[in-house]
């Protein structure tokens, strides 16, 4: 390897490193190999999103492109496809088939840039790609013999450099995640993009994920079992991406895992720190999540203060519980679990190991029954949720279903027989509170 292949070659390992800008490897990059421009490239169909680092290329036009013709780039086809470290061109794409498209007779050709071009692939997701391009001059539209054989030997460099500079960025994140939350009281940290991958998770969310316990993973991307919490959820990650400017960035979402595990708040954050936005090896943090056990750090604090205070101890859960504590915790887990239209005594019987009949006692003995206070409760819900600004754009036949109601007629003569007013007029009426 020559002295001006090493320098390029230093130069690439110095940005991914952060000793040195992107931008000048990539123009080291085009002169090494004859080329009018070197691109980064990362694109990703999931969250519709394209970023391009071309420094010699006019902005606009790498705006326009990452706004509207990245998705209808023919060339992203083959690249997308190939392995990580092969080399692809217009061959690989089809010339005429590139020439005749609506992406090159309405954009490309008014570039300033010509249509040949060499790419490689550097990292390589499920519907995400990151690669390096080489482009040619209008003038000179080919990649020379050398050229290409030049790129060919710095590939195995570039592929190694961006999974390096990705390593670097996830240590970066880590960093920062610990930095900021270390020793607070927690169940557990996620970190996820703005489609809801799983960038990064502590000890106590990898195990959290590793249970499965009222949440899924597919593809990466996390939901928790809950339906009207995962709404919640992907509304407050939304926010924090910036993706949805109406709604509030913080969000505290209540999670029932069912089954024996306590239910957990999710503190939603956005990812706000200072580590560089483009990375070619991963998408962008939108949101951290923390996972709470607001029961344990309660017991926790009354705990220290009897402590403190040298208090009686506090009396155990299970048979031990007072009728106001057993109440309580039938009334907390069906607002966890509105959403769910199987609630019924039996349901309820099954999850805290006592009779139908004793569950429904308890009722009685607040002067209401179970199944009045079921609907009042799914009623008192859809009410929040339609005078709610930051659910104005939800419908009110989903509003319904994330309340439980899984028949919508009946949700309606049931809100206007106790609001009288329908759910529409009910909406209208909180936007003109807000006025």
């Amino acid at each position: 390897m020559d002295s001006e292949a090493l320098e390029v070659v230093g130069s690439l390992y110095a940005a991914a490193t952060g000793e040195e800008g992107w931008n000048d490897f990539l123009c080291r990059l085009a002169d090494f190999c004859g080329a009018e421009n070197a691109a980064l490239v990362r694109a990703d169909q999931l969250v519709r999103h394209s970023s391009v680092l071309a420094p010699r290329a006019d902005p606009s036009i790498i705006a326009a492109y990452n706004e509207q013709w990245w998705a209808e780039d023919p060339t992203s086809m083959a690249t997308a496809t190939a392995p990580v470290g092969r080399i692809t061109s217009l061959d690989d794409t089809g010339r005429d088939l590139f020439h005749k498209s609506t992406f090159h007779n309405e954009f490309w050709r008014y570039s300033g840039l010509g249509a040949e071009r060499l790419a490689v692939n550097l990292s390589l997701g499920r519907e995400r790609f990151a690669s390096c391009v080489l482009q040619t001059s209008v003038a000179r539209d080919e990649v020379g013999v050398e050229g290409r054989k030049r790129f060919s030997h710095l590939t195995p460099h570039l592929v190694r450099a961006v999974a390096i500079h990705g390593r670097l960025h996830r240590l970066a994140m880590e960093n920062t995640v610990f930095a900021t939350f270390r020793g607070k009281l927690r169940k557990g940290l996620i970190v996820v993009d703005s489609a809801m991958r799983v960038l990064f998770a502590d000890e106590a969310g990898e195990a959290l994920l590793a249970r499965s316990t009222g949440l899924r993973i597919r593809n990466f991307v996390f939901s928790l079992g809950n339906r009207r919490a995962d709404g919640l959820l992907q509304r407050a990650v939304a926010a924090c991406a910036g993706n949805r400017h109406d709604l509030p960035a913080i969000r505290g979402i209540e999670w029932n895992r069912g089954g024996r595990f306590r239910p957990l708040s999710i503190e939603v954050l956005p990812w706000a720190s200072e580590i560089p936005a483009l990375d070619f090896a991963a998408t962008r943090p939108a949101a951290i999540l923390l996972f709470h056990d607001r029961q344990a750090e309660t017991i926790e604090a009354v705990a220290t203060t009897q402590t403190r205070t040298d208090a009686v101890p506090m009396p155990s859960p299970g048979n031990g519980r007072t009728r106001a504590e057993l109440f309580a915790a039938i009334t907390a887990d069906i607002t966890a679990n509105l959403d769910d239209c199987g609630i019924s005594l039996a349901w309820l019987a099954g999850r805290h190991g006592m009779t139908p009949r004793r569950i429904r006692d308890l009722f009685y003995a607040e002067n209401t029954n179970f199944t009045d206070y079921l609907l009042n409760a799914r009623l008192d819900c859809a009410r929040d949720m339609l005078t709610d600004a930051a659910l104005a754009h939800v419908n009110v036949a989903t509003i319904a279903l994330d309340c439980g109601f899984g028949d919508i007629s009946w949700f309606h003569h049931a809100f206007r027989r106790r609001f009288h007013k329908t759910p529409t007029d009910m909406r209208r009426q909180g936007k003109d509170t807000e006025r």
